[in-house]
């Protein structure tokens, strides 16, 4: 798994890809406790999370209940949100973009 972090008007962005399995669930806990200033949200975007397996949920929930990390802040944005915070986090699922064939890089220009 992959993992980006960025500092943005005192929130902690986060984004994730690859496979999210047990050990990544916890290396994503561990980096954002030692990213967090204690100010702000913690947005977490698992838009490009490719496979969740099934044990994953579960152990992010069980690392992040032993960090100092506040689960109320968290922030899980993508459909995958849903299987990974199972009920547990607030997910934004971000509109799909609709191409009008218009932008800069479009392969349905002419």
């Amino acid at each position: 798994m992959a993992m980006h972090i960025e500092h943005r008007n005192s929130n902690l962005f986060v984004k994730l890809s690859g496979d999210f399995n047990q050990a990544s669930a916890c290396a994503a806990v561990s980096a954002m406790a030692d990213q967090y200033t204690g100010n702000g949200n913690i947005f977490v975007n698992v838009v490009k999370i490719d496979k969740v397996q099934p044990s994953a949920p579960n152990e992010f929930r069980k690392c992040l209940a032993s960090s100092t990390l506040p689960a109320q802040k968290i922030y899980l944005i993508g459909k995958q949100g849903y299987e990974i915070g199972s009920g547990d986090f607030r997910v934004i699922v971000p509109p799909e973009r609709k191409c009008s064939g218009k932008c800069h890089a479009c392969t349905k220009r002419n």
